[in-house]
């Protein structure tokens, strides 16, 4: 699997935002990719795009349960944001949201692992309590947003802490003018800044722009999430080809 979490330590700096961002940025490195929508306390997509949340989670968790889910009925449970961009929507209310990613998380999980795109799985704000902690677990990276406050610093630090114990790869991707150095929030917080995202919530018309090769192409918000997609692609193939065990050599050679 190819998955990255995006996730909160505290309040809403942004996370469904860095997550659209993300997923989008990813079609571009020649790969499908499948943006979930998993945050327990409710999720947004189905009101942003005006396509509401069935099919998405509730759709996919109800045909779990008659064993009829596998990676070629996937889509049957998200819609097409762009040609290679799947989104499942969660449920908008925290009470079904709660149960259904308690219900397919780790189905879901399965799913991810074995399919040869990349998965950005959207989780809101991230507790030892939360029903998508399993996916931090599997994650490859878990991208931790926050804002450029001493508060959210300090809140992020101790989740970061936790994330690691559980030998997660976690980054920092920080919302807003910071001002600290990136050395000094690093050795706060103890992980890499991976990104510096702008304070904006304009991330639907920046995707949809920039994939209609309109004007959003050559916006500093979308080059960001090109580069920072690129980055983290190239880390994934650098592992895989680390895991690839080497041909083992001829006899008589030596």
């Amino acid at each position: 699997m190819t998955a990255v979490v995006v996730a909160s330590a505290k309040g809403a700096p942004g996370v469904s935002t860095a997550a659209l961002l993300l997923a989008a940025a990813f079609t571009g490195q020649e790969r499908h990719s499948v943006l979930v929508e998993a945050d327990p306390s409710g999720n947004v997509a189905g009101a942003r795009f005006s396509i509401g949340t069935n099919p998405g989670l509730l759709s996919l968790a109800a045909e779990s349960r008659i064993g009829g889910l596998n990676r070629s009925t996937l889509s049957d449970h998200g819609r097409l944001v762009t040609e290679q961009l799947l989104l499942i929507p969660g449920p908008a209310t925290a009470d079904e949201s709660f149960a259904v990613i308690s219900e397919c998380a780790s189905l879901l999980g399965q799913m991810a692992e074995a399919d040869d795109g990349t998965w950005v799985i959207d989780v809101g704000r991230l507790t030892s309590r939360s029903p998508s902690l399993l996916f931090a677990q599997r994650a490859a990276v878990v991208l931790l947003v926050c804002r450029s406050t001493f508060e959210e610093l300090y809140a992020v630090r101790a989740l970061v802490a936790v994330l690691t114990r559980m030998g997660t790869d976690v980054r920092l991707g920080l919302v807003g003018r910071c001002p600290y150095s990136t050395d000094e929030v690093v050795e706060f917080v103890g992980a890499k800044v991976l990104w510096n995202l702008p304070d904006t919530r304009e991330a639907t018309s920046v995707v949809l722009s920039a994939v209609g090769a309109k004007r959003g192409r050559t916006s500093s918000l979308w080059r960001g999430s090109l580069a920072v997609a690129a980055c983290l692609s190239d880390e994934f193939a650098e592992r895989t080809l680390a895991a690839t065990p080497s041909a083992a050599p001829f006899a008589g050679e030596g």
